[in-house]
């Protein structure tokens, strides 16, 4: 099963490293540079020009600090998005399990390439798009791709080519991770041809316009000019009719242009945008360029996937019921097979296992004490009809977790307000679990 070496070499030859070709990022200058593209700050350096040439070098240097600080904010801003939007070739998997040659072996994912086969297991981030050939209790977060906040389930049930890209359970995907399970899967697509390939592709070729407050700043500018074209026109023609000198006249009416322009107007404007961006970022929201964020404010509607979610696939437990909560997080930490990292706050494994193990931590209760003091029996892993698992240990207990209305059917006596509390955790957009 799998490719040979010489075969995986050939491929490699012919469809090119497996890798996402994103734009290469924009120079330092450029990226300066292009924070001088505004008819305002065109604006604002012809008044510098005009100031210096008078001899008003107060007001020279005050439009040109003005400049250079807005200058300065909005590199900053682009500088890092930039950095955070090519931090997208982290998505991708840095190596790979594989068969070559009949035997299982690791290589860089660069060099995976169609026609390879997978091994896929817990903790996994997938090397490239790929048709399931075994999927064992096998399930993927695809939260990256579809916004699905809980992991899919997966199996080798052949799905048509038109089927909507969060129902082909039948395929893994680029950059996605496994969560539970195992399974082996043969490559179908590498680098820019796999789907996340394609989001590569559309950020590479997305065309910039520019954003409503961009127009509104131009049309200021134009009017500002007329404004100041005006004004010379006026004073020259009053200045010649009461006979003044001519270099009189067009110093005054220079000098009444340029006090004309609002030298104040880029700065707050720019640091009414930074302030926007900085809110955005607490919130985790990558702004790249500052006048988005006026674009974004004027949104009244946004349509999301089927799952009315955007979400990073991370999921934490915000109420427990029934006691103090210990015993119900104890009996939940027997029941998991995800694996804590040793941070406390990630790990390997199902998010809905990981938040039950990072609740039950914070409690003192740890599974890899509850494994060494009472070790499993027999496990029948997570049942899709069932809708539970259970775990029985050494101290002849059987630990089940699962959807409420799978577990309460199997308790001899029902704890009293079980049924209302249920209510209240899913009229609070909770996923409830006993």
């Amino acid at each position: 099963m799998g490719l040979s070496s010489s075969d995986a070499a050939r491929n490699l030859t012919e469809v090119g490293a497996n890798e996402l070709a994103l734009e290469p990022a924009a120079s330092s200058v450029a990226l300066f540079v292009r924070q001088f593209a505004s008819p305002v700050i065109w604006l604002l350096l012809g008044a510098g020009v005009v100031s210096v040439v008078l001899g008003e070098v107060l007001d020279a240097s005050a439009i040109l600090a003005i400049v250079v600080i807005n200058a300065i904010i909005g590199f900053v801003q682009e500088f890092r998005a930039q950095r955070a939007v090519l931090s997208l070739r982290s998505m991708t998997a840095p190596r790979a399990r594989v068969m070559r040659d009949g035997h299982s072996v690791m290589v860089p994912a660069a060099t995976v390439v169609p026609g390879d086969v997978l091994l896929l297991e817990a903790g996994d981030v997938t090397a490239a798009d790929s048709q399931l050939l075994e999927a064992n209790a096998l399930t993927t977060n695809e939260a990256p791709l579809t916004g699905e906040s809980a992991p899919v389930e997966k199996n080798t049930t052949p799905t048509g080519a038109d089927t909507p890209l969060a129902e082909r359970r039948d395929f893994v995907f680029m950059g996605t991770s496994v969560s539970t399970g195992t399974g082996t899967a043969v490559v179908v697509s590498t680098g820019m041809k796999t789907e996340l390939g394609k989001i590569a592709h559309l950020l590479a070729t997305a065309e910039e316009s520019a954003t409503p407050l961009q127009d509104r700043l131009a049309r200021v500018s134009k009017l500002l000019l007329l404004i100041c074209v005006g004004i010379v026109a006026l004073v020259a023609i009053a200045g010649v009719m009461r006979g003044w000198p001519a270099i009189e006249v067009f110093m005054v009416a220079v000098s009444l242009a340029v006090a004309a322009v609002p030298e104040g107007l880029p700065a707050v404007v720019t640091i009414a945008l930074a302030v926007g961006v900085q809110r955005m970022a607490e919130r985790n929201v990558l702004v790249r360029r500052l006048p988005a964020v006026e674009t974004l404010g004027n949104a009244t509607v946004i349509c999301t996937d089927k799952t009315g979610t955007l979400t990073t696939g991370v999921m934490r437990v915000r109420d427990v019921w029934g006691g103090d909560g210990q015993e119900v997080l104890a009996a939940a930490a027997a029941c998991a097979d995800a694996e804590l990292a040793e941070d406390g706050v990630s790990g390997v494994g199902d998010p809905s296992e990981l938040a039950i193990l990072i609740a039950a931590a914070e409690r003192g209760i740890h599974r890899g004490k509850i494994e060494e003091s009472n070790p499993r029996v027999e496990v029948k892993p997570f049942d899709t009809l069932l809708k539970r698992m259970s775990i029985q240990r050494a101290d002849r207990r059987v630990y089940i977790k699962g959807a409420i209305e799978s577990v309460l059917p199997l308790c001899v006596a029902q704890p009293d307000g079980v049924d209302a509390a249920n209510i209240a955790m899913a009229e609070r957009g909770l996923r409830v679990l006993a």
